[in-house]
């Protein structure tokens, strides 16, 4: 087929939106002849740099566009940051039906970013749609409005209003998702089930997290008796992702337990959290790596024996596929896209409480793992056989599954 695909973010060198919106495009080459659109200033040089170091490979026909920014503003009023989000989409809008002059295609594709308020333009145009995976439809858990400090809880608080408002009301997502039909993609099933309970439409779920590229292969390791169980957090230090779960909960365990928690990443809350630690008299076993690169945090990844995820609000998050490929059994929160991935068979799902029997649960999933090493690896084997499912040849032979019944669909129809 010939398609057109607006990714806004797109990188075979960066993480999250642009790696996924890598991951599908690099796949769905491989069948189809595409045409995607990219944002200029941030993925232009990674793409370009990319293509030097394949100079064989012609099968993308990328269009750089450049999104205006305006800094300044954005500092003082983040939601600005839409404004020329939205002018972008409508700059894309107008070279994709100036393409459509000159030339026919078979579909467009909508596909980053993965948010659900912006669904770009190109359902405007006279092709069939997909459009997807989309999320960030829900709630911040309120329970835990209290546990993220002052400026987190008017930040989640007037995230959740706006949730509200523009799940309920935004025109746009609701005509762009009409338009897609069948080629309607949720990345979670609670993204699904809230578009078929406010939109009243059916949507097909594919993960937007693809397994990453790793230049070993890993197999299920054992931990000696004598060494600490370490666990790894990984991801931005910023309140929704609620480090201070994972520093609470361990400072719970029995005072018999040799352990070690490593922290990856860094950000706004980073001190915060290091005084948290030292607060409940842990912080000579939490150690805080900060901001390394891609490889050392793989390697202090496969140092590990568990995957500590803590996200109160997220779609699935890459460091979940990323600790299953490594074969670190996951304990993570029962929601979000972490249902969707985390089951019996690779981890321990926490049911959303409140912090109390949330820190809890976690202590004790904590625990029963050191002190169960058979059943540790176990886990260990089960995440790597999970993660097979998300690589990206088994998302694409889906989406193209999705992309047959859309043209059918609209053929039918037109």
């Amino acid at each position: 087929m010939k398609i057109l695909i607006s990714a806004y973010a797109c990188s075979p060198y960066q993480g999250s939106e642009a790696s996924m919106g890598w991951g599908f495009v690099h796949e769905l080459s491989k069948y189809h002849d595409l045409t995607v659109f990219v944002e200029a200033e941030k993925f232009r040089n990674d793409i370009e740099r990319w293509l030097i170091d394949n100079s064989n490979y012609s099968k993308i026909n990328f269009i750089f566009v450049k999104k205006r920014r305006n800094r300044w503003l954005r500092k003082i009023w983040p939601p600005s940051y839409y404004k020329y989000y939205k002018e972008w989409h409508l700059n894309v809008f107008n070279i994709a039906r100036e393409l459509l002059l000159h030339e026919s295609y078979d579909l467009a594709h909508q596909l980053t970013m993965s948010g659900f308020r912006e669904p770009g333009y190109l359902w405007r145009l006279d092709v069939p749609l997909v459009w997807g995976p989309i999320g960030a439809m829900g709630y911040f858990p309120a329970k835990f409005l209290s546990h993220v400090g002052l400026k987190g809880f008017f930040y989640h608080a007037a995230y959740n209003f706006y949730n509200y408002i523009h799940m309920n009301f935004l025109a746009r997502p609701q005509k762009a998702a009409r338009k897609a039909g069948y080629g309607l993609i949720s990345a979670t099933s609670e993204t699904q089930r809230f578009i078929k309970d406010l939109w009243s439409l059916e949507s097909t779920i594919i993960n937007e997290i693809g397994i990453p590229n790793l230049e070993e292969n890993i197999s299920v390791k054992g931990r000696n008796l004598n060494e600490p169980i370490r666990l790894i957090w990984s991801g931005l230090h910023i309140s929704r992702k609620a480090l201070n779960l994972a520093i609470y909960s361990v400072s719970q365990l029995p005072q018999n337990l040799d352990w070690e928690l490593h922290i990856l990443g860094g950000g706004e809350l980073t001190e915060k959290w290091k005084e948290y630690a030292d607060h409940l008299n842990v912080s000579d076993r939490c150690k805080f790596h900060g901001m390394i690169t891609r490889s050392d945090a793989l390697d202090v990844m496969m140092s590990g024996h568990i995957s500590l995820i803590t996200s109160l609000r997220d779609l699935t998050s890459a460091v979940t596929i990323e600790s299953l490929t490594l074969g670190l059994p996951v304990i993570c929160l029962d929601h979000c896209g972490f249902s969707d991935v985390i089951d019996d068979s690779c981890g321990i799902a926490v049911t959303v409480t409140n912090f109390g029997e949330v820190t809890s649960g976690i202590s004790e999933a904590i625990n029963l793992l050191a002190s169960d090493e058979s059943y540790r690896q176990d886990l260990s084997k089960g995440a790597l056989e999970k993660s097979e499912a998300f690589s990206w040849g088994n998302k694409v032979d889906k989406l193209n599954e999705i992309y047959i019944e859309t043209l059918n669909d609209y053929d039918a129809n037109n």
